[in-house]
């Protein structure tokens, strides 16, 4: 009963989109749960965003784990494997869903297996975007491809096989080399600070292995010197967009797919 009152419920809340994740399911054609969530949500007058996941005919890890959806194409022959279903989804949608999230947290070993693979992302990120340029030349579609969503500015390289936000994404623009493979960012942005947990709390976010000149990686921040940058969540927000510019994508439109801090400052407490 909660689940056919989310939509109703956040329309009410005033929200104008909604965000539907295509499960593994859906490349063996069990289509109905999505169609029903995407249908829904255009009966309320909201749009779609639709991010996308791993597949079984598309992992390239041996043995197949049971969570397909954070397996990746990593090969050739998965990624066109991969870019077939892409397609197959892009153009069930094309009339009703316009932007698409690559990936949600490939920078998060559980959402990608085995752990972030930067340049693996970027390949598959340009596999994603012809495939969505294609349908937009057949079908004179503006259809948009949304760089996908990492998660958490503040892990250290050895902590839970994350890679954190700066770090991983200059990786991923390092290995694209200024290809157009995106339309726009997207960003998991959700923070847990020690000594507070809003916005304006400083947090120390990691940013070791980003290339630096005389003023730090990230100068409008305050970020004069690495590994640690102290910043609150506009300057994190910020320095995530400045990453892109620097990398000479310009301005980039962002999406924040999902964001937050506890609502109770106890770890132990309810709504942490």
């Amino acid at each position: 009963p909660n689940f056919l009152r989310d939509i109703p419920t956040a329309r009410g809340l005033g929200a104008r989109w909604d965000h539907f994740t295509a499960g593994a399911s859906t490349a063996t054609g069990n289509w109905g749960p999505l169609d029903w969530e995407v249908k829904e949500a255009h009966s309320y007058g909201m749009g779609v965003i639709l991010s996308v996941g791993g597949i079984a005919n598309a992992c390239s890890i041996r043995p197949m784990p049971s969570n397909v959806h954070a397996c990746p194409p990593t090969t050739a022959q998965d990624l066109a494997n991969y870019q077939a279903y892409m397609r197959t989804i892009v153009l069930r949608y094309r009339n009703v869903v316009q932007y698409y999230e690559s990936w949600t947290e490939p920078n998060n070993k559980s959402s990608w297996y085995p752990g972030p693979q930067p340049a693996k992302y970027a390949a598959l990120l340009l596999a994603q975007y012809q495939v969505i340029q294609q349908v937009n030349s057949q079908y004179g579609l503006h259809l948009q491809l949304l760089f996908g969503s990492p998660s958490d500015f503040s892990v250290t390289p050895q902590t839970n096989g994350w890679t954190a936000v700066l770090p991983y994404t200059d990786e991923v623009l390092n290995a694209l080399q200024g290809q157009r493979a995106f339309d726009g960012i997207a960003l998991h942005a959700y923070r847990f600070p020690p000594g507070g947990y809003g916005p304006l709390t400083l947090a120390w976010d990691y940013v070791g292995g980003i290339r630096s000149g005389l003023l730090g990686p990230f100068p409008a921040q305050g970020c004069i010197t690495s590994p640690w940058c102290q910043m609150t969540w506009p300057q994190e927000l910020e320095s995530y967009e400045q990453e892109f510019s620097n990398h000479g994508y310009g301005s980039e439109p962002m999406w924040l797919t999902e964001f937050g801090w506890p609502g109770n400052a106890n770890p132990g407490g309810a709504y942490f």
